[in-house]
């Protein structure tokens, strides 16, 4: 065998393996855990664009407001609120990185439906299972009144 044809075979064989690996939930930690923290180290610090704000809902800002340490645990009016303010500044996009998994009152989740329907432009993070079902369905958002398609592996 020819020296090219032995690291042309090594190559695949190393490629493959970790191919193999990167679809078992050691391999996914990894790249999340590992990977990911890599390259941004390798990156470095940046400063994000001067048309990019960051509004913090942090232990600090619980405190000064005298509510609970969790933002998601806040009152829903209070994060209406929060977007009622931001429309008037006529931002692009308005994200939520916090998941609402607790219920809250009606009249608090109606407050905050109709804001987010108002603005048109809020973005909520979704909590997805990790398993690896293939999905493709068109579903309702119940409180928003859109359809929205989902289609991937969650």
């Amino acid at each position: 065998m020819t020296q090219l044809f032995r690291l042309t075979v090594a190559g695949m064989v190393v490629v493959a393996f970790g191919m193999v690996i990167s679809l078992t939930p050691f391999g996914m930690a990894l790249e999340e855990n590992a990977g990911l923290h890599l390259l941004f180290k390798i990156r470095g610090k940046r400063s994000a664009p001067s048309e990019v704000v960051i509004i913090s809902l942090d232990k600090a800002t619980s405190a000064h407001l005298d509510l609970p340490s969790a933002p998601r645990k806040w009152p829903r009016s209070l994060h209406a609120r929060l977007i009622n303010n931001l429309i008037d500044r006529k931002l692009a996009v308005i994200a939520f990185d916090m998941i609402f998994s607790e219920k809250g009152s009606p009249e608090q989740d109606h407050i905050f439906a109709d804001a987010i329907r108002n603005a048109g432009n809020v973005v909520l993070e979704e909590w997805l299972k990790t398993d690896r079902l293939f999905l493709q369905k068109t579903i309702r958002q119940i409180h928003f009144g859109r359809k929205i398609k989902i289609c991937g592996y969650v």
